[in-house]
């Protein structure tokens, strides 16, 4: 099928929420679609569920791949390695997407040469709910934060052109991924519809409350990698100095009126 997707699903100690993650997938309104299972050396029942889950997958869509545990960044290579599909998608043995989610993400893909990524708005569910605020893109600001979910919807060939996910590093790698497909590429759009769900968890064990052991280490990996694009967007090393110095002058010369700081005392006692 010439606009198959490939929705991979990295899997490590899922075994309590993969089978609602695989559910919101077959229950897309696209049918073009395989599943692609990664379990990720997890020691739970996970690939007992998984096992179960394809014995009674009639359409044979489904399919699963073991690996030692190496994480996320492997775990998702390895899959789109097996990938048949134009267009692939990653999600997270703990999250869900909308019923229209691929219709729409492709039908934007096909009509439109020039795209690459495409995604939605998203919201929180489980421990949290309501919106996921994820900032505007911007070609620029996503080298400084990123904006797009680990699973937008994207080109497989695109994706294959900037070598996949790096494997160098566990943490960040979508944001690595897409500032590679971005500068490369271009051609990035967001749907105005929340149709990606993150599970944030009662137990704080959802990625994004782990993140901050070693996002600092990302971080850094990720800005020498991609330096020549951080000079050429204007946030060379003495550049980002130059920019902290002066917004600590801003701070200060504003703090430092007495009535703003009368404002902020007051502000504090609330």
């Amino acid at each position: 099928m010439k606009n198959l997707v490939s929705v991979i699903i990295p899997c490590f100690n899922n075994a309590s929420t993969i089978a609602e993650t695989i559910a919101s997938v077959q229950n897309q309104t696209f049918k073009s679609f395989e599943i692609i299972i990664i379990d990720d050396g997890s020691t739970d029942k996970s690939i007992d569920v998984v096992n179960e889950i394809i014995a009674q997958d009639a359409d044979k869509i489904i399919s699963v791949y073991q690996q030692k545990n190496s994480g996320p960044s492997k775990a998702r290579n390895l899959g789109a390695s097996y990938a048949k599909g134009k267009y692939l998608m990653f999600l997270d043995a703990d999250d869900l997407i909308h019923t229209d989610y691929l219709e729409l993400t492709v039908d934007l893909l096909e009509k439109d040469s020039a795209l690459n990524i495409v995604y939605s708005k998203a919201a929180f569910f489980d421990a949290r709910n309501g919106e996921w605020k994820l900032k505007p893109f911007s070609r620029k600001k996503i080298l400084m934060e990123n904006m797009i979910f680990i699973s937008a919807v994207v080109r497989k060939n695109v994706f294959d052109g900037v070598g996949g996910f790096d494997e160098r590093i566990n943490y960040c790698e979508d944001w690595d991924l897409w500032i590679g497909i971005v500068f490369k590429y271009g051609g990035v759009y967001k749907i105005d519809n929340p149709l990606f769900y993150y599970r944030k968890r009662q137990d704080s064990s959802s990625l994004s409350d782990k993140m901050n052991f070693k996002i600092h280490d990302s971080i850094e990996f990720i800005y020498k990698k991609y330096y020549a694009y951080y000079l050429q967007e204007g946030y060379g090393v003495h550049q980002i100095f130059d920019l902290a110095n002066r917004y600590e002058m801003l701070y200060h010369k504003y703090y430092n009126v007495w009535y703003r700081r009368l404002f902020y005392l007051f502000r504090k006692r609330k």
